[in-house]
């Protein structure tokens, strides 16, 4: 099955994940336990991209119960980024973390790596037009008196922090394995009327020649690699 991951990735932990990967595997009891592992080419997940949506992706999945003991591979173009030492210079590329992201984060065993590198909370924020006299000001409600203090509305992190430590904390999971620098070069789609043992599986081509079946595919990032589909009718719809 190939399957095109959201970037909403925060309901993630207990919510959308947990009923997503439910439904793939649902079929037995027996289709949750993991594949075979004497074959290191086959996995049950396999995400192509391993950009902060990929990387999230990978991590809620080797945390969360009901996928812990699946066998995730992830593939990224690039060589795995380090968390330290981290340039004197913060990068431009940042995102704004809300706290349904930071708690995802926090969850999966990254925001702590995060926090301990480069993150800076903000409690609001004014968007203006350079062109035209409008503006729209973002902020939390005024505290009540005695309430707690205040939550930030969101952090800025740089996009390099939240990936090194996303990356260092897939590490330390046992069950994926980071396949990094690697490119894929096609992914093949079988007929929907496939038969026979991981007949109806996609089939991943890299460019170093390694094949990978995986029961079931992501591909969170933008840039995807080519898919081809076997004669007959499509499973992609």
């Amino acid at each position: 099955m190939l399957v095109r991951a959201g970037k909403q990735l925060e309901t993630g932990v207990n919510g959308h994940l947990h009923k997503t990967f439910r439904r793939c595997f649902s079929a037995s009891a027996a289709r949750l336990a993991s594949v075979e592992r004497s074959d290191s080419s086959v996995y049950d997940v396999l995400i192509v991209g391993g950009g902060m949506v990929g990387a999230s992706l990978a991590c809620a999945l080797a945390s969360t119960p009901v996928t812990s003991s699946l066998r995730v591979a992830l593939i990224e173009s690039a060589a795995a980024p380090a968390l330290h030492p981290l340039p004197p210079l913060h990068d431009l590329r940042v995102s704004a973390v809300n706290p349904a992201s930071a708690a995802l984060f926090r969850a999966v065993g990254a925001w702590q790596r995060m926090e301990a590198a480069r993150v800076r909370p903000f409690h609001s924020m004014q968007v203006w037009d350079a062109v035209g006299g409008g503006s729209v000001t973002f902020g939390r409600e005024p505290r009540r008196p005695g309430a707690p203090t205040d939550k930030p509305l969101a952090h800025i992190i740089e996009n390099r922090v939240v990936q090194a430590a996303l990356f260092e904390r897939l590490a330390e999971f046992d069950a994926v394995d980071v396949l990094a620098p690697a490119s894929v070069a096609a992914v093949t789609v079988p007929a929907a009327d496939a038969r026979g043992p991981m007949a109806d599986w996609p089939t991943v081509l890299l460019k170093a020649g390694r094949t990978l079946p995986p029961r079931l595919l992501g591909r969170p990032d933008r840039g995807n690699p080519p898919v081809r589909a076997a004669p007959g009718p499509s499973p992609l719809g």
